[in-house]
C-alpha cells in the first residue's frame, strides 16, 4: 500500500528532494489492459520479438530482485512463462513466453528507496548491460502501467530504452513479480553536479536543455505529463547525453485541464510548479515546462532554484518573489541576479519564458526550443556537451530515485 496523503506531505516537507509518488487506482484498470495490449506489441515490434501476451497478472507483493537471487536457476527456455495461445482473425497464435528474471545477472544496486529499487545487471543471453528496476509499492499494475508508456516512445534519444518485462516464476508456476528491463545509461545530473561541484556556462547549458525540451515535447506530444522532471530523473549517458528517466509518475494528459486528478500531490518539492503548490489539481503539461525551468536554472547556478526552502510555503513563496523579480525587471536578464554570471537577454527570454508564473503564459516545451537562445553561438558551442565523464567507479549512481 502506498503512504497516506497526510504521510506523503510530511516526508516531501522532511525531504525537499524526496519524490511523492502514488499508485494507479482501480479506476486506471480497464484503460491500463488496454493500453499494455497495445503498447507491448509496439515494443515487440520494435524488438523484432514476435508473438507475445502477457499473462492476467496478480496483485502480488512485489519483491526486489535480490529475494530470488538464490533460487535454483532455471535454464532460460525452462524459465519461460508459458502463456495461452489466443486467436486474431480466426488464426492461433504460438505460445510465447515472458522473460525470466533467472536470465539477467545482478551486478551492483544502483538505486534504492521506499517505493522500489534498481540494479545494474547483465543479460545471460546477449550479454548487454541493462537496468531492472521492481516496484515495493503499487506491484505489478504500477509496473505495466510504466512500461506501457515508456513503449511509447522507443527509440527517442533523449528517453531512457526499455528492453522489455521479466518476470519472476511462482512455486506453481505463474508468474509471480514483474521487472522493468531498461538500457543502462549512467548516473543521474544530480549526481554529476553533486560530484563535480561546478555550473555551467549558457554555452555548456544550451545542449543539454536543447535535449531535455526535445524529450518534453515528445512526451507531450503524445498527451502525456511526467510530472517528476528533476535532475535525479535525468540520466547522463557517457558520451554526455541525457535521458529522462523514472516514467512511475507519468499521467495521461487531460482534453480541457477542467477535469481534477485524484492525486493531492506528485513529484519532488522543490521542482513542482506554482499551480501544484497551491493544491490545484486541474493541470497540465506546462508542469513539466517549469521543473525544466528550474533544471536550467540549476545548471548555471550549480545549486537548486529554491534550495533554501524546507516547506511547500517556502517554495510558493520564492516562486512568487521570482515572479515579481521578472515582472519588474520586463523578463531581462536581471530578474536573476543571484546567478553567478549574468544572462544573456536571449538566455533570459528562455528561463523567463520557462519559469512563468502564471501557467497559461509559460511557454511551451515546443516554443522555448524555437526561442533564439537554441541557434545563436558557434556550431561547436550548439553541439557541445559540457561534461567530461569520470569513470564508472568515480561516477558510480544512485542512478535513479525511486
Amino acid at each position: 500500500m502506498g503512504l497516506p496523503h497526510n504521510q506523503r506531505q510530511t516526508e516531501g516537507q522532511r525531504n525537499p528532494h524526496a519524490t511523492v509518488s502514488v499508485s494507479a487506482s482501480d479506476s486506471d484498470l480497464p484503460w491500463l489492459i488496454a493500453a499494455i495490449h497495445i503498447y507491448i506489441y509496439i515494443l515487440l515490434d520494435a524488438m523484432r520479438v514476435s508473438h507475445l501476451r502477457l499473462p492476467i497478472l496478480s496483485r502480488t507483493t512485489h519483491k526486489p530482485m535480490a529475494a530470488v537471487a538464490n533460487r535454483k536457476r532455471p535454464a532460460p527456455d525452462d524459465g519461460a512463462c508459458a502463456v495461452a495461445t489466443t486467436t486474431m482473425s480466426n488464426k492461433k497464435r504460438a505460445p510465447c513466453r515472458l522473460r525470466s528474471i533467472h536470465e539477467y545477472e545482478q551486478l551492483e544496486v544502483l538505486g534504492k528507496g521506499s517505493y522500489g529499487v534498481v540494479v545494474k545487471a547483465r543479460d545471460r543471453l546477449t550479454g548487454e548491460t541493462v537496468a531492472i528496476k521492481s516496484n515495493l509499492v503499487g506491484g505489478a499494475d504500477d509496473l505495466i502501467r510504466e512500461a506501457s508508456f515508456l513503449a511509447v516512445f522507443l527509440g527517442h534519444p533523449s528517453i531512457v530504452q526499455i528492453r522489455g518485462v521479466a518476470a519472476d516464476d511462482a512455486d506453481d508456476g505463474n508468474t509471480n513479480n514483474l521487472f522493468l528491463v531498461m538500457e543502462f545509461v549512467g548516473p543521474s545530473l544530480r549526481t554529476v553536479l553533486v560530484r563535480q561541484r561546478r555550473r555551467f556556462s549558457e554555452a555548456e547549458a544550451r545542449e543539454p536543455m536543447r535535449q531535455l525540451l526535445g524529450a518534453a515535447t515528445k512526451l507531450h506530444g503524445a498527451k502525456m505529463i511526467h510530472r517528476d522532471i528533476k535532475p535525479g530523473n535525468i540520466l547522463v549517458g557517457d558520451s554526455g547525453e541525457l535521458k529522462l528517466c523514472d516514467f512511475g509518475t507519468v499521467t495521461k494528459a487531460m482534453r480541457d485541464e477542467t477535469t481534477p486528478y485524484p492525486e493531492e500531490r506528485v513529484g519532488t518539492m522543490l521542482y513542482r510548479s506554482p499551480e501544484q503548490l497551491r493544491g490545484i489539481r486541474c493541470y497540465g503539461p506546462a508542469v513539466d515546462v517549469w521543473a525544466l525551468g528550474c533544471v536550467m536554472y540549476e545548471l548555471l547556478a550549480g545549486e537548486p532554484l529554491f534550495g533554501d526552502a524546507w516547506t511547500e510555503e517556502d517554495v510558493l513563496i520564492a516562486a512568487g518573489n521570482l515572479r515579481d523579480d521578472i515582472l519588474y525587471y520586463s523578463s531581462g536578464p536581471e530578474a536573476f541576479g543571484r546567478l553567478p554570471e549574468p544572462l544573456s537577454p536571449s538566455g533570459a527570454e528562455v528561463l523567463c519564458g520557462l519559469l512563468c508564473f502564471d501557467h497559461e503564459q509559460r511557454f511551451t516545451a515546443a516554443e522555448a526550443l524555437g526561442q533564439r537562445w537554441f541557434t545563436e553561438g558557434s556550431e561547436a558551442e550548439l553541439s557541445a556537451l559540457p561534461w567530461q565523464m569520470k569513470t564508472a567507479q568515480e561516477m558510480r549512481p544512485p542512478m535513479v530515485s525511486v
